[in-house]
């Protein structure tokens, strides 16, 4: 898989959390997240340009605070998960 595809895939996932979170679906939201875990290993040992760097180290901030506060689903919650489905979109083209 590709570093595009891997990113496109974790932003596909952000979009269903967003989704499952306004729902209360928990048991969807695990799936999801540890979808998300095994995509950002590959991320971790990927060789990144300096175009998207920056991006991912934020992303990867933002990510474990929201997989730390998943027992608090707010529409706050969900918004950040799909704002960041949309960041991820847009910064993979540059690969």
């Amino acid at each position: 898989m590709t570093l595009r595809e891997t990113i496109l895939n974790i932003a596909v996932n952000m979009g269903r959390l967003s989704r499952y979170s306004q729902q209360k679906n928990l048991d969807r939201i695990e799936t999801f997240l540890n979808d998300n875990e095994q995509y950002i290993r590959e991320l971790e040992m990927s060789q990144l340009s300096e175009l998207i760097k920056p991006t991912i180290k934020e992303f990867l901030k933002a990510y474990r605070a929201l997989v730390e506060s998943k027992s608090k689903l707010t529409d706050n919650w969900a918004e950040d998960a799909l704002t960041w489905a949309n960041i991820l979109t847009h910064r993979s083209k540059l690969l």
